[in-house]
């Protein structure tokens, strides 16, 4: 009876710390609307999927569902995330 893997659990960052990880990925800043931030795909090696503007919101602590629905629109796996974060 092994214990089951339980995925790791996304920690609460910063709009900057959210930004540099999107920035790895290619994705580099557009516009700000308020208190949004909005970071569009750069990179040709993007190409095949539709890879949509990304809306950041501006905030000491981004929260958990909002980060999951980041990394869902930039096609980022919670492993790659987490490599990308803490390297």
């Amino acid at each position: 009876m092994g214990r089951r893997h339980r995925p790791r659990r996304l920690p609460l960052l910063s709009t900057h710390e959210v930004i540099k990880v999107l920035q790895k990925v290619c994705y580099c800043f557009s516009n700000r609307r308020g208190s949004e931030l909005v970071l569009i795909p750069t990179c040709a090696s993007m190409e095949g999927r539709a890879y949509l503007p990304i809306i950041v919101p501006e905030r000491k602590e981004i929260l958990r569902s909002t980060l999951e629905t980041i990394l869902d629109r930039a096609y980022i796996s919670r492993e790659e995330f987490f490599n990308l974060l803490y390297n």
